[in-house]
C-alpha cells in the first residue's frame, strides 16, 4: 500500500541526502515538503503520485516518533508527589533514603494484582501513542527480589502483546536498589544466579549506580 503525506510546512530531514548516520540533532532541517510510505514505512522525502492514500499535511510538522527508552513499564501507583520535592529542590537521595523512590515505588508494585499493573501501564502506553512515542522501553527494578524482579519481566511482556507501540524493548535492571536484608555485595550474588533467567526473556540487561544503590568499584588488590 502506497502512501503521501503532501504539503507539510515542515518536513524534519536530514542536512543532506544518503548521510549514514547524523552526529547531532542540530544538523537536521525542516523545510516544506511531502512524505512517501510504502507498507508503513517511510520509501522518500518526496511526492508519491501513485499513491493509494494521501493526508494534506498542510500547515503540519511532519517529524519522526519519540522513543522513551527509560520508562519502568509496568508499573503500580504513582510518585507524583516526590516529583513536586525534586522540582523544589529536594535531593533524590534524600527522597530515597526516606523511604521514596525506588522502594515505594516496589512496595505498591508488590501489593498491586497482575491485572491491575498491566491495565495501568496499557493506558500509559495509548497515551503515549497518541502523543507520538511510537517505541518504548519497559525496564524492571521495582520488584527488589528474585520472584518479583521475574514478576515484572513476565507482566511487560504482556503489555509488549498489547501495547499499541510497533516496537517494545525489555530490560531487566536486576541491581536497581538494594533490597532489604541483603547489602550490595549480597544482593549481587543474588542477580548473578538471576541473570540467565532474566536473560532469556529480556533484551538487555542493567544496572544503577548511585552512592546509595551500586558503586563502580575497583579492586586495587
Amino acid at each position: 500500500m502506497r502512501g503521501s503525506l503532501r504539503n507539510a510546512a515542515q518536513v524534519l530531514r536530514p542536512p543532506e541526502d544518503g548521510l549514514p548516520f547524523l552526529r547531532h540533532a542540530g544538523q537536521m532541517r525542516a523545510d516544506p515538503g511531502s512524505v512517501s510510505v510504502l507498507d508503513g514505512a517511510i520509501a522518500a522525502l518526496e511526492d508519491d503520485d501513485g499513491a493509494d492514500w494521501v493526508l494534506d499535511a498542510g500547515g503540519c510538522a511532519v517529524v519522526p516518533a519519540f522513543i522513551d527508552c527509560h520508562t519502568h513499564l509496568p508499573f503500580a501507583g504513582w510518585r507524583a508527589e516526590e516529583y513536586e520535592m525534586k522540582v523544589t529542590g529536594v535531593p533524590y537521595e534524600e527522597i530515597a533514603r526516606s523511604g521514596g523512590g525506588i522502594r515505594a515505588s516496589a512496595r505498591m508494585l508488590a501489593e498491586a494484582p497482575d491485572g491491575e499493573v498491566v491495565e495501568q501501564a496499557l493506558g500509559i502506553a495509548r497515551e503515549m501513542v497518541r502523543t507520538g512515542t511510537f517505541g518504548l522501553e519497559c525496564k524492571t527494578g521495582y520488584g527488589l527480589s528474585a520472584d518479583g524482579e521475574l514478576r515484572q519481566l513476565r507482566l511487560a511482556h504482556e503489555l509488549t502483546r498489547e501495547a499499541p507501540q510497533r516496537r517494545v524493548a525489555v530490560t531487566a535492571l536486576l541491581a536497581h536498589s538494594v533490597p532489604d536484608g541483603y547489602d550490595a555485595d549480597g544482593w549481587m550474588d543474588e542477580v548473578a544466579v538471576l541473570v540467565p533467567q532474566a536473560a532469556a526473556s529480556a533484551q538487555a540487561l542493567d544496572i544503577y549506580v548511585e552512592s546509595f544503590a551500586f558503586e563502580n568499584a575497583t579492586d586495587s588488590t
